[in-house]
């Protein structure tokens, strides 16, 4: 194992979301999508800190993962004029 990732500092996918200011799941589909390295230990899965500070550092509101994804689309009402 290389001694980086040895000595790095692991955060759980909470700790890493209470972090970075978004929620657990956002994490999660950042890590799906491909855009969050992770460390896998067993079944579990580690965000490394600096992964985290990458992500604060870039000032990322919105995961990259999520700027691909298509905007949903409002539709808007129309009032209906009774005449």
């Amino acid at each position: 194992m290389p001694e980086a990732i040895a000595n790095a500092r692991l955060l759980t996918t909470s700790e890493a979301a209470a972090a970075i200011g978004c929620s657990y799941r956002t994490v999660q589909r950042g890590i799906k999508a491909g855009s969050i390295a992770v460390v896998r230990v067993s079944r579990r899965v580690f965000v490394p800190e600096r992964e985290v500070a990458k992500i604060r550092e870039a000032g990322l509101a919105v995961l990259p993962s999520q700027l691909d994804q298509p905007q949903a689309k409002v539709k808007k009402a129309h009032a209906s004029t009774a005449g």
